[in-house]
């Protein structure tokens, strides 16, 4: 079970891994638009192409970040789970919880960034 528990949770975490470098990328770059479905998407950061743009690229490396982040979360739950064996499912559900809390509050501290950033630029 708890080996389970890894690989689906762990998945999700790969996955917001993908699409956090993604954003971090494509945003920055100018490939997604104001108000696209991707992005970190506050007031300030909405507010003109140029304060996207710049919202994005201060945001970028605590994006990155939030990437590698998810990334070794997953790993440490799967071999927390391997190690462990099958009756670590509570210790392998609060590592992996764990992991998605400081996903979490990377990605918030991204918005804060970029909000900042957003706000400078005007």
């Amino acid at each position: 079970m708890a080996l389970t528990t890894a690989l689906i949770g762990g998945f999700g975490l790969v996955l917001i891994a993908v699409l956090t470098e993604l954003t971090a990328r494509s945003a920055a770059g100018g490939d997604i638009p104001v108000n696209g479905l991707l992005g970190i998407r506050t007031a300030a950061t909405k507010h003109s192409e140029a304060a996207w743009r710049a919202g994005h690229t201060a945001a970028s490396p605590v994006l990155h970040l939030t990437a590698v982040a998810a990334v070794v979360g997953a790993a440490v739950t799967f071999v927390v789970a391997l190690v462990l064996g099958a009756d670590s499912n509570g210790i392998t559900t609060v590592v992996l919880l764990l992991a998605y809390a400081v996903v979490v509050l990377l990605l918030l501290r991204a918005a804060q960034v970029a909000n900042a950033a957003a706000r400078s630029a005007g």
